[in-house]
């Protein structure tokens, strides 16, 4: 059967519609893709600027860390040397006493006292020795007792030696 146009104002107007609505949609389809690019686009840019953002602030992170492995080097460095300083202090000042305490019994010894031992610890001293007279130890353990660079000695022990020299260990308390 053949068709027969009764209308054909109606199917022109149809025909016009029709590619209006062509029209139509490839231009929602271009302004959705547009979309999609744009956004695809500001996607980009803020991974970007993220991965810039972190590199610096990993960067940062790692100037930091070397900075504050250059401050705990130096604050070890500098505790090192005050401790080392305070050793030396330490070990000036006890210098200092046993070369009083040296030169205090180099003046307080009598001519028949002979030391055979010396012991300095650090709470201790003890002095060992020889003399021909009981009154000889006597004398230089007052001598020594006034000093003010040695603590108070005492007569320990006093022997008779195979000589006839009487031995004697003197020892002393916490000195300072």
């Amino acid at each position: 059967m053949e068709q027969i146009n009764l209308c054909p104002w109606f199917s022109t107007l149809r025909a016009q519609r029709l590619r209006f609505c062509m029209l139509c949609l490839v231009a929602v389809v271009v302004l959705l893709i547009l979309i999609a690019s744009y956004s695809a686009y500001q996607v980009h840019r803020r991974v970007q600027r993220w991965e810039a953002v972190t590199a610096v602030s990993q960067r940062r992170s790692q100037q930091l860390l070397h900075q504050q492995v250059r401050l705990a080097a130096w604050a070890l460095q500098a505790k090192n040397q005050l401790r080392q300083s305070q050793q030396d202090e330490r070990n000036r000042e006890t210098n200092q006493q046993i070369l009083t305490f040296i030169l205090a019994i180099q003046r307080h010894i009598p001519a028949q006292v002979w030391l055979t031992r010396l012991s300095w610890r650090s709470t201790r001293l003890e002095i060992e020795g020889t003399t021909s007279t009981p009154a000889a130890i006597s004398a230089f353990t007052q001598h020594l007792n006034q000093s003010a660079a040695l603590p108070e000695l005492q007569l320990m022990k006093m022997s008779v030696a195979e000589s006839g020299l009487q031995k004697f260990l003197l020892e002393g308390g916490q000195h300072e």
